[in-house]
C-alpha cells in the first residue's frame, strides 16, 4: 500500500485521483491517503469509495516527508500531491498538474471516479461567487424552462448569490458532505455550473456539464465527450 498526502481544498483533493491511480497502478498496489481536518469529515466516504483507495486517515501534522494521524502515529509518506502547486496552473487543467508532478499519465477522456448515484433531479445547478465565470443573465435564462426538474447544490448563502447573478431561484438541495453532493451529482442527467469543487465530480464521472469557465485561470475546463463551455438551448435539451 502507498501512502499519500493531500492538504489542499475539496476540489484539488478530488482531481488528484486520476495521478493516485496512475501511481498505484504503476506500483501494482492501492493507496493509503491522509487528509488534514478541513477534508476528512467532508470527504472520506467520496474516497473510500474509490476502487484505489484501501484506507482514508485523518493527519493533524505534515511536515512534507512525515504524517502523523489522529491516534498519534507517525506514518511516512511517499507522494506528498500538494506537489501539484508546483506546476503551472492558470492554463493547465488541475487534474493534469497533479499527473505533471509525478511524471505519470492517465486516460483522462473516461470515467475516473466511482461515485453511486442518488436520483434526486435531472439537473444540478451550482454556484460560487467566488469563481463568478463569463455568462449572464441572459445565459442562465436558457434554464428557466427547466426549473421545475433543478436543484441547486452549495453552502451557506450560494443559493441567494446565484439569484442574484442569475435571476433564477432554484431549489436548494441540502448536503451534509460532498460526498453527498457527489451522489446527487452521479444521479442527474446534466450538471451546469462554474470553477467549484462539484463540477471535478462531473469531471470526472463524465456526466453532461456545462461549465461556466473562470476569464482568467482556464485550469477547469471539460475533457472528452458530454461536456462544453458555451450554454445553449440544443445543448440543455439534448441532455434534458
Amino acid at each position: 500500500m502507498i501512502t499519500f498526502f493531500h492538504g489542499g481544498k475539496i476540489g484539488d483533493c478530488a482531481y488528484s485521483l486520476p495521478a493516485i491511480q496512475a501511481i498505484c497502478q504503476k506500483h501494482s498496489s492501492t493507496a493509503k491517503l491522509g487528509i488534514p481536518d478541513s477534508l476528512y469529515h467532508n470527504m472520506k466516504d467520496f474516497l473510500k469509495e474509490q476502487p484505489v483507495i484501501e484506507d482514508v486517515f485523518l493527519c493533524t501534522s505534515f511536515d512534507g516527508e512525515n504524517a502523523i494521524s489522529s491516534n498519534g502515529e507517525e506514518i511516512q509518506v511517499q507522494y506528498n500531491l500538494n506537489l501539484f502547486r508546483k506546476q503551472e496552473r492558470s492554463y493547465d487543467h488541475i487534474v493534469t498538474a497533479h499527473l505533471k508532478a509525478f511524471d505519470v499519465d492517465w486516460d483522462l477522456t473516461h470515467p475516473w471516479l466511482t461515485v453511486s448515484p442518488l436520483c434526486v433531479a435531472d439537473l444540478v445547478v451550482y454556484y460560487s461567487p467566488k469563481h463568478t465565470g463569463t455568462w449572464t443573465k441572459e445565459d442562465y435564462k436558457l434554464i428557466k424552462p427547466y426549473i421545475s426538474r433543478s436543484v441547486f447544490l452549495g453552502i451557506g448563502t450560494q443559493q441567494e448569490d446565484f439569484m442574484e447573478h442569475s435571476g433564477l431561484d432554484i431549489p436548494w438541495h441540502k448536503t451534509e458532505t460532498f460526498s453527498e453532493l457527489a451522489a446527487v451529482i452521479s444521479g442527474a442527467k446534466l450538471v451546469i455550473g462554474n470553477t467549484t469543487a462539484p463540477i471535478a465530480v462531473a469531471e470526472g464521472l463524465k456526466k453532461p456539464r456545462i461549465l461556466d469557465p473562470h476569464p482568467s485561470y482556464r485550469n477547469c475546463f471539460p475533457i472528452g465527450d458530454n461536456g462544453t463551455l458555451d450554454i445553449c438551448e440544443d445543448t440543455i435539451r439534448r441532455f434534458l
